[in-house]
């Protein structure tokens, strides 16, 4: 499992690859854990101007692969 830090990138994690964004990029703003949760992270993405911050599961995101 990779570890997360704040200013990290990220993209979506789905179940069905037809609805993923392959531009959908995120950076992560802040992270909290609470007690019997998984963590969460509120989210900055690039292909959602002027959206309101909302907290979700960390497990909703993957780490963005460099690609060389």
């Amino acid at each position: 499992m990779p570890i997360y830090r704040t200013g990290d990138l990220v993209r979506p994690r789905s179940a069905d690859p037809s609805e993923e964004n392959p531009d959908a990029i995120g950076l992560i703003l802040e992270m909290r854990t609470m007690t019997h949760t998984n963590p969460e992270v509120k989210i900055l993405w690039n292909d959602m101007p002027g959206q309101e911050l909302r907290w979700m599961w960390l497990s909703d995101v993957e780490p963005l692969e460099e690609t060389r």
